[in-house]
């Protein structure tokens, strides 16, 4: 049985369109829970979880967090990969590098 709240939630379109506000500004994947959106929309999480039932939030928050981190998946795959090759006879057994290793004396 559900108690009456003492104070009243926003509508379901209102906590949508604060949801929507509340995964725009957040900047790291611990920040978006139920915990912190309760305390960002000022109710209770059972509440939102009317809203938004938690197989819903968990998508919501992989969406957030793909939509996050796309530029920077961006940027590393859009970089040429650059490697050192190493000289043919050095990468087989037994030849001599034509780049010896310098010795200490």
């Amino acid at each position: 049985m559900k108690t009456p709240s003492t104070h009243t939630s926003p509508s379901e379109q209102a906590m949508r369109e604060l949801a929507a506000a509340f995964f725009a500004r957040s900047t790291t994947y611990q920040a978006v829970t139920l915990e912190e959106f309760a305390l960002f929309v000022g109710a209770d999480v059972a509440d939102i979880l009317e809203v938004f039932p938690l197989n819903e939030w968990t998508s919501l928050r992989h969406a957030w967090c793909v939509q996050y981190l796309r530029p920077f998946m961006d940027e590393v795959t859009a970089r040429p990969k650059r490697r050192k090759l190493l000289p043919y006879a050095a990468s087989r057994p037994g030849q001599v590098s034509p780049h010896p290793k310098p010795t200490i004396a």
